[in-house]
């Protein structure tokens, strides 16, 4: 029986410097920004790069091995790095309400098409799982069924096309009306915390 070697704190780091140091740049950057006098240019800035540290978060945190590979050191860090993305979006959305209250629709609705999408791949997935099935298999090197196929796949386009737009329809609606109650939510902490 082969033991699989766990991944320690220090292959990690090795492995994602480059996203640590832009991390660090991007915080660094966001530090500097809050010093400008100009005020509107100063909290655009600001808003990006915490946008920025955001997205090298998540990119850092989907590249952390999965926890069985994990040293308990690197579980520690994982855990900090977990705690420390949830508390930075929780400050962008906060700090930025006037902004947030406008566009939070925005990414909303890129992770509802995304999730909605991935999900439908999934089942179309499942299904191609079926036609790898012996029996099936034979079925479907049939002429005649060759034949069948080809047909339905010609019938079938145009439906996708659609059924791709009514996702991203029915993503943004959905989008729009989370967006409001999230808002208030949002608005309410704002307040209570000031």
């Amino acid at each position: 029986m082969e033991t699989r070697k766990e991944i320690t704190l220090k292959e990690f780091i090795d492995t994602n410097s480059h996203l640590l140091s832009a991390m660090a740049a991007l915080t660094a950057l966001f530090a500097f920004v809050g010093k400008l006098p100009i005020s509107w240019l100063n909290s655009i800035l600001s808003f990006l790069f915490i946008g920025g540290i955001v997205i090298v978060l998540i990119e850092i945190n989907s590249n952390t091995p999965k926890e069985k590979e994990r040293s308990w050191r690197l579980d520690l860090f994982h855990l900090v790095l977990l705690l420390g993305m949830w508390g930075t979006i929780a400050y962008w959305l906060l700090l930025y309400r006037t902004f947030w209250n406008m566009f939070l629709w925005v990414p909303l609705w890129v992770l509802l098409t995304f999730s909605y999408y991935s999900t439908t791949k999934e089942m179309v997935e499942n299904l191609r799982f079926l036609a790898g099935l012996p029996r099936i298999k034979k079925i479907l090197e049939l002429p005649i069924a060759k034949k069948i196929l080809n047909a339905i796949n010609c019938i079938l386009k145009p439906f996708i096309k659609a059924y791709k737009l009514i996702i991203i329809l029915f993503s943004l609606i959905s989008a729009i009306y989370f967006s409001i109650p999230i808002n208030l939510i949002l608005t309410g902490i704002d307040k209570f915390t000031h």
